[in-house]
């Protein structure tokens, strides 16, 4: 009877997967269970003028990515090229700032770029666009399924007014199809006005609307009081990206995998202001966020102790009948 009650009270520490001893029972599943966590996955569209490698360094984004290092940022290049390495999401008007165009496919080459990208690297998250990449965003969520993004970051963006084509549509998805947006506006942009930025707000609903002061046409660095409101918002993206791979006990933490955070990226920085609204370009950094267990995830800790208190239980049972 002693065996039984001594074999009892230890299999609480026990794992019956391994044969060694599991994690105490007052320490939760996800400080001892590896996961593979995919984090907050972000694509990222430049300014007007500006591309993929640039646009890391412009601004404040490195400060944005910094601080925020459980994402992961993918930069997109637009498919126009305007000259060297100057790069666009929608091109000019024929006839230039006076005249428009109806054309509702005006932008195909930039939504074939972006849905290769989503298809291939989604899912994303998040879509984050500065100037002219803001002023796609509305077109592009307008254009893609509900849900391919949880939330959307316009820095310094417009409704891209001389495209009606392209404008029809932004309207008839309003409010655009994502669960969370944010809109940011310097008060010393003297490229893109903040009525052309708070126009752009319209567009989602119940926007968080973050304004600076001492900011221009760029995505705010750490140093603006208004970046704390940006890295709050992003902390609050929900992800679906936590997986659990595997118990402490059995197998090693696995290496993440090497993925280039560059889609379709073949230039160099240069930066060219080549917008309808004339737009630039700018960059940011990022903090952390703790993964959490998913919900429903069984141990080996909850299984063994069940089995330890039925076998304590019946090992009583036991000596009192004996």
């Amino acid at each position: 009877m002693l065996a039984i009650l001594r074999f009892g009270r230890e299999l609480e520490g026990f794992s019956w997967r391994t044969g060694e001893k599991a994690q105490p029972k007052n320490v939760s599943s996800h400080q001892y269970r590896y996961y593979q966590f995919r984090g907050w996955r972000v694509l990222c569209l430049h300014g007007g003028g500006g591309n993929a490698e640039s646009f890391p360094r412009e601004g404040g984004m490195p400060d944005l990515m910094a601080a925020l290092p459980e994402f992961e940022f993918v930069f997109a290049n637009a498919p126009h090229n305007y000259g060297g390495n100057a790069l666009v999401w929608m091109r000019d008007v024929p006839g230039g700032k006076s005249s428009v165009t109806t054309d509702p496919d005006w932008d195909l080459e930039s939504r074939e770029v972006l849905d290769a990208i989503v298809e291939a690297q989604g899912p994303f998250d998040a879509i984050l666009g500065y100037s002219q990449g803001g002023a796609y965003i509305l077109a592009y969520v307008a254009w893609a399924p509900v849900g391919t993004f949880k939330a959307a970051l316009v820095f310094c963006g417009y409704v891209p007014s001389l495209h009606l084509g392209i404008v029809d549509r932004i309207d008839s998805s309003t409010p655009l199809g994502v669960d969370s947006s944010l809109v940011f506006m310097g008060e010393q942009d003297t490229t893109i006005t903040n009525e052309m930025t708070q126009e752009a707000a319209t567009k989602f609903a119940y926007p968080t609307v973050v304004s600076s002061a001492a900011t221009g046409h760029y995505v705010p660095y750490s140093s603006d009081p208004s970046f704390s409101d940006i890295i709050a918002f992003m902390n609050m993206i929900p992800t679906d990206g936590e997986t659990p791979i595997a118990d402490a006990t059995t197998s090693p933490i696995p290496s993440p995998d090497d993925e280039t955070p560059i889609a379709d990226a073949t230039t160099s920085p240069t930066l060219k202001n080549t917008d309808d609204e004339n737009d630039s370009a700018a960059p940011t950094t990022s903090p952390s966020v703790s993964p959490n267990p998913p919900p429903g995830t069984k141990d080996d800790s909850s299984t063994t102790a069940m089995t330890a208190r039925i076998l304590w239980t019946v090992a009583c049972v036991f000596g009192l009948v004996l």
